[in-house]
């Protein structure tokens, strides 16, 4: 179905109900992200993405259905641990506006990092804080406005914890 960033996309052409995303380890080409990014502070305090191991990988889909309601679920491991096959239900609808999204994040709760001085410049805009969690990418590509119910879902944040 397409690749971005951290996996590869599949449809489900036997349940038809839902998308299959493939991760994995960098030297089996599968990119720089490990099995999904995490948030880590660089060498200078800032806090960017780093690669994810696939125990942080599940921690992550399991952070992001406590704190957002939606999420992967884990299908299956490949190979030696070569790959983490995950699936998310599938959700038919369009990108909302990143006025949408502030608003909907807003009222989840969460506080807007567009002025935080210790996450990364690049990051900022699309980066949110509760408590001691932190809810990245957050943009129109990954949030899905659902054509059934109009409601917005989170189809592929970086949730992880804030690194101290």
């Amino acid at each position: 179905m397409g690749s971005r960033g951290e996996a590869v996309l599949f449809w489900d052409s036997h349940l038809k109900n839902r998308i299959v995303k493939l991760r994995g380890r960098e030297e089996n080409g599968y990119g720089m992200a490990g099995f999904g990014c995490i948030l880590v502070r660089n060498e200078r305090g800032m806090i960017e993405y780093g690669p994810g191991t696939v125990e942080q990988a599940l921690e992550r889909e399991r952070l992001s259905w406590e704190h957002l309601g939606f999420g992967c679920v884990f299908e299956d491991v490949i190979g030696d641990v070569d790959g983490l096959l995950l699936a998310q239900a599938f959700v038919s609808g369009t990108a909302p506006t990143e006025k949408e999204i502030r608003v909907w994040m807003t009222q989840q709760g969460w506080e807007s990092l567009d002025e935080a001085k210790d996450v990364s410049t690049t990051l900022r805009q699309h980066a949110w804080r509760r408590g001691k969690i932190g809810a990245f990418d957050a943009n129109e590509t990954n949030f899905i406005k659902s054509n059934v119910n109009g409601q917005l879902y989170p189809i592929d944040l970086i949730v992880w914890m804030m690194p101290e």
